[in-house]
């Protein structure tokens, strides 16, 4: 029998865990190096844009402190002279209008259509109980400083008979077509006086 004595020290066997665990944190420190070295090259690529913009927009800005009467850049008096001119063309308010239209109108008159064009027009359709209503809303409106001129296109009568049983009359209905042309500048300086009082 055969007997194998080895008088020799065993080797230890290494742990493969802790080999395992070394190359993890290698590799781990590899990408976070990886990772914030681009990082860096973003953010220098992201300066270096913003710094070749603000060079850019110094030199719009001296070049047109240079030339300030570029059509650009129009001055303080040009603007003035825009804002001014917006101002007067501006369109009178349509709810004044027809508020000031409507305080002429008789007890039992009602306004049924009402256009306004920019210009100044206004076309008018208006109900009233008697063609006397009709006749004093026109007088109404001649008189009136908001007013240049007033027409009266035409009066339609309809009959409508009353809604009462013991009352079988027929009233009539008269209803009046208008054109007006408004007086643009009363209005305005009506609405001028109106705002420095206030």
């Amino acid at each position: 029998m055969l007997v194998d004595i080895n008088l020799l020290p065993q080797k230890e066997k290494r742990n493969s865990a802790i080999a395992v665990f070394f190359i993890f944190i290698i590799i781990l420190a590899a990408g976070c190096g990886g990772y914030l070295w681009l990082e860096q090259k973003q953010l220098a690529d992201h300066e270096k844009r913003l710094q070749t913009e603000l060079a850019t927009v110094q030199q719009l800005k001296s070049l047109v402190q240079q030339n300030p009467n570029s059509p650009d850049n129009p001055n303080a008096e040009e603007k003035l002279q825009t804002a001014l001119a917006w101002a007067e063309n501006y369109p009178i308010s349509t709810y004044k209008l027809l508020r000031h239209i409507t305080s002429l109108l008789p007890e039992r008159g009602f306004v049924l259509s009402f256009s306004y064009q920019e210009s100044g027009n206004v076309q008018l359709s208006v109900q009233f109980d008697s063609s006397r209503d009709a006749a004093f809303f026109f007088k109404s409106m001649q008189e009136s400083e908001f007013i240049q001129n007033a027409n009266l296109l035409s009066i339609t009568t309809e009959r409508v008979s009353s809604e009462s049983e013991s009352d079988l009359s027929i009233l009539p209905r008269y209803f009046a077509q208008y054109t007006v042309q408004i007086d643009k500048n009363a209005i305005k300086q009506v609405h001028k006086s109106g705002e420095g009082g206030s």
